[in-house]
């Protein structure tokens, strides 16, 4: 039996798996000879595929890679993917949502801001997650001894401010009267 079969979640099967690949070919590496290295040991089977999964993801990737140019020259996303809500829980937490795309010269208002404020949410998150890694290896690397000057980015100069929302007065106002 080997090691990857023993692991419990598919992300600890993978770590397994490149953690193993890792210790025969040390440094950097390409996940394609990852693979092709998994296969041969069999460490790994190739997946069943599911034709119209596949025509669905390369239609989404399309759709991720579709850059067009706007009136003002600008090169800009032409579709723009928002988390739309099906079902929310009693406390507001989003249960479960469908992704829905739409042109960014033509989509709503609602979507528009929708895709926007996932996507500042994705970017404070990204620039959450690169600082850690960044310290970390800046700690625990012997390689960046004595050249932790080099490491300085533009994600690390701002610390994430607190978002500030705007309130707005919810009470009903006084029903208008009709002449």
């Amino acid at each position: 039996m080997s090691l990857a079969s023993l692991a419990k979640t598919n992300t600890e099967y993978w770590q397994s798996v490149w953690r193993r690949y890792q210790h025969e070919h040390p440094g950097s590496f390409r996940f394609e000879d990852m693979i092709e290295w998994a296969l041969e040991k069999r460490l790994v089977n190739l997946p069943k595929v599911n034709a119209k999964r596949v025509l669905v993801r390369r239609a989404k990737d399309a759709a991720r890679a579709s850059r067009i140019k706007d009136k003002q020259g600008r090169t800009v996303r032409e579709m723009l993917p928002a988390k739309v809500p099906l079902q929310i829980d009693e406390n507001g937490n989003l249960l479960l949502f469908e992704v829905r795309y739409d042109h960014i010269h033509s989509m709503s208002a609602d979507h528009a801001l929708l895709a926007f404020d996932q996507r500042d949410e994705r970017i404070k998150h990204q620039q959450q997650s690169a600082t850690r890694d960044l310290e970390s290896f800046l700690d625990n690397n012997p390689n960046a001894h004595g050249r932790e000057h080099q490491f300085v980015f533009d994600f690390m100069q701002e610390e994430p401010q607190p978002q500030i929302v705007e309130q707005v007065d919810e009470s009903p106002s006084a029903p208008r009267q009709r002449h």
